[in-house]
């Protein structure tokens, strides 16, 4: 398949707008235009001269009534919707998304007056439309600063938001005057003061700055508007938005602002408005009137702004293309993931996009209300004010015409005047507009009980008023549910892709009364996203009263270990949000997480329960003491006695070896006595015997230097001993 051509392009787009134009003239401009007068409570047309015209505001009481029921839940709490994880790792930044897309709701974006008319889009036009888109433009404010010192001027010129276009210095008038009069003084100072002030004057004059700049914030990113019904574009043959093939509208532009969004200038002069194929559909009238006064610069045209699924590129699948036309040019066409709009209706019909307003049923009760009202009003005033008949001639018509209290008629005959009989049916009327206000209760769910507006209600008792309560929330939630199923699930998912597919930069934003820093680069654009919203009409001490419960329950629970200190932050949070106290959270509370955490008290019995384990180790280590104690003692005492018994052994052996010393001596004197005594001895015996004598005192000697080493066994005993002669001593 080939590429389309734009004239191609300009065909498909014509085709989708005539059919979209067709449909929404034919079949729902009339009923918009209809539910709106009645909402205005404008005269139906039926009015007779003389009679009462009063219309009824069952519409405007409706709508009224039912639109805090869908607003209030969203905006009463901190978050409109909370975003969770959708795969593994997006579990860090789901509460971070939560934040911001909240954010950008309330903060960023006029949130409460856009959903507010959101709301009543649905209530009078069947359907809402919110487009939500990424703004590149960027946020510029022109600003003067007068009066600037040096550091001021530095500083803001190192800001690189600031531009500045025109600067101007001129002397500071403080500084000249200190000048001044330092100079006149300067004669009457000392040296050391003279050389100070000197110094003073030789530095260079201050000067002060006046300056024109301009402050560019950025783009301006994420914008929320709503657009009018009236003039809104839809694919006529889709029956489930995933079936829309065509989405967009018909908006008005000055050729100025298309000059400032970019587009040429030569190219902005030749555009025409783009014709809508149907003459039931056209824009707003006022602004239609507004267009035809325009001249030049400030001329408005009328050009679509939408969305085409068409398979432009020619690879057979349709791709979704931005396109912005006026009725001879394409300014726009390129190709994007998905279209910019959330829509919601309050009463959904089965296989319709577009279903029924609020205001839909409540219109033919309008009408009987609005008859009823002026059928009682008529009766009331023919009742003060009846009809009067007359005998010609015989009544003073003058003094019959009179409308002065406790007038005078003067008539000729007692019966030539007086009222005609009618019948009375104000009672009637009454009855028949109470009969339509329970009808109106039955048709749309909102009670005049919850209002608090009629104390002759039905439902009197307590029970009675809480079934009422409870089938009217009924109601009032299914649509809370559907706006929040369709519409702001919607919504909330496109500032998550607009988000994460545009800001390529960390940015800061105040939480809290905290400022953070976030950075969408690391977030999934696929995060399931819950809606956060209550019913809305119940009462709040219920609530309350059940969060009561709750605590009570977790002191009970406490010593279970079920309830931490996160629970118990929680509990208080909802306490404070149930009872509408703003900032509460802030003030009154801390989070857990946010400090340092204590160890727990302990109870008594756990006190207890360390006491004797302590006991018990004391004990132990007591017995392990001792133990050692007696095993050392024991050592010591094995020691002591074995050393004891070598002392002993030792004295022994001495005193043993000075007995074999004695009788070696004894021997030796014995056998000089023989000698003496006339032994027989050959030459030379004698020496030898001194020698004998000398070499046994050398031994005697010898033995008494010896060290005593003991032997040991194998079981660490002392067996024995040796002695160890003395190695000896060579000098060297």
């Amino acid at each position: 398949m080939t590429k389309m051509t734009d004239d191609e392009l300009r065909s498909a787009v014509d085709h989708e707008v005539s059919e979209s134009a067709a449909w929404t003239g034919s079949a729902l401009a009339g009923e918009r235009e209809r539910n709106l007068a009645y909402y205005l409570g404008q005269p139906l047309g039926n009015e007779v001269p003389g009679r009462s015209q009063v219309v009824s505001w069952d519409v405007f009481e409706v709508v009224e009534s039912a639109v805090p029921d869908l607003l209030e839940p969203f905006f009463a709490g901190d978050n409109i919707c909370e975003f969770e994880p959708a795969e593994p790792g997006d579990e860090d930044y789901a509460e971070q998304v939560t934040d911001v897309v909240n954010h950008l709701i309330k903060k960023k974006n006029d949130g409460f007056l856009v959903f507010n008319t959101w709301i009543k889009d649905g209530f009078l036009s069947k359907i809402g439309i919110v487009r939500s888109w990424w703004d590149a433009t960027n946020k510029t404010k022109k600003a003067s600063y007068t009066g600037l010192t040096e550091q001021q001027l530095v500083k803001m010129v190192n800001d690189p938001r600031v531009t500045v276009l025109t600067h101007d210095a001129t002397p500071d008038p403080d500084d000249e005057a200190k000048r001044k009069q330092a100079q006149d003084q300067m004669a009457s100072l000392p040296p050391e003061q003279q050389q100070q002030v000197a110094a003073m004057l030789a530095e260079p004059p201050q000067v002060l700055h006046d300056i024109d700049v301009v402050i560019d914030s950025g783009p301006r990113g994420v914008r929320i508007e709503n657009i009018e019904p009236s003039a809104f574009i839809l694919s006529r043959h889709a029956k489930k938005m995933a079936d829309v093939t065509a989405i967009g509208e018909l908006r008005q532009y000055t050729r100025s602002d298309l000059v400032g969004m970019g587009f040429d200038r030569a190219r902005v002069d030749e555009l025409s408005d783009y014709q809508a194929a149907h003459a039931d559909f056209a824009v707003d009238p006022d602004r239609m009137m507004q267009a035809d006064h325009g001249e030049g610069a400030n001329q408005q045209l009328t050009l679509f702004f939408g969305f085409v699924k068409v398979d432009f590129d020619g690879d057979g699948i349709a791709e979704w293309r931005r396109v912005f036309m006026a009725g001879n040019d394409i300014l726009e066409n390129e190709e994007v993931e998905d279209h910019e709009y959330s829509i919601w209706s309050p009463i959904l019909l089965p296989h319709r996009i577009v279903g029924m307003a609020l205001a839909d049923p409540v219109v033919a009760i309008q009408d009987t209300k609005t008859s009823l009202q002026r059928q009682y009003l008529d009766s009331l005033y023919l009742a003060n004010n009846p009809t009067t008949y007359a005998v010609d001639g015989q009544v003073n018509l003058d003094d019959l015409l009179s409308t002065r209290i406790g007038k005078i008629v003067r008539v000729k005959n007692q019966l030539a005047a007086g009222p005609m009989q009618t019948s009375l049916v104000a009672n009637e009327s009454l009855q028949g507009i109470e009969l339509m206000n329970t009808v109106r209760e039955e048709r749309v769910g909102i009670s005049r009980l919850n209002q608090g507006l009629d104390a002759d209600s039905l439902n009197k008792t307590a029970t009675g008023a809480q079934i009422a309560n409870t089938r009217d929330q009924k109601r009032a939630l299914m649509m809370l549910r559907v706006f929040a199923e369709t519409g702001c699930k919607d919504l909330c998912k496109r500032l998550l892709r607009l988000t994460c597919e545009y800001q390529d930069k960390p940015a800061v934003i105040r939480l809290r009364n905290k400022w953070v820093e976030y950075d969408p680069r690391g977030w999934s654009s696929e995060m399931d996203v819950n809606i956060n919203v209550g019913l809305g009409t119940g009462d709040k001490s219920q609530t309350i009263g059940f969060l009561n419960m709750m605590g009570a329950y977790f002191q009970q629970a406490a010593p279970l270990g079920v309830v931490t200190p996160k629970n118990v932050y929680q509990l208080g949070r909802m306490l404070l949000k149930a009872g509408n106290i703003q900032g509460g959270e802030d003030k009154l509370l801390t989070d857990p997480a946010t400090v340092e955490q204590k160890p727990p008290q302990e109870t008594p019995e756990q006190v207890l329960a360390k006491m004797e384990l302590e006991l018990e180790d004391k004990r132990q280590q007591g017995k392990q003491r001792d133990a050692e104690y007696k095993r050392e003692t024991d050592l010591a005492e094995l020691e002591a006695s074995t050393k004891l018994k070598l002392i002993d052994l030792q004295l022994k052996e001495k005193e043993v070896r000075i007995k074999e010393i004695e009788l070696g001596l004894k021997n030796t004197e014995l056998q000089m006595r023989m000698a003496e005594a006339g032994t027989a001895q050959v030459d030379g015996s004698m020496p030898n015997a001194m020698q004998l004598i000398v070499d046994l005192h050398r031994k005697l000697e010898e033995l008494a230097g010896a060290e005593t080493h003991i032997v040991r066994g194998p079981d660490g005993k002392a067996s024995h001993t040796v002695k160890v002669l003395p190695q000896p001593q060579f000098e060297g």
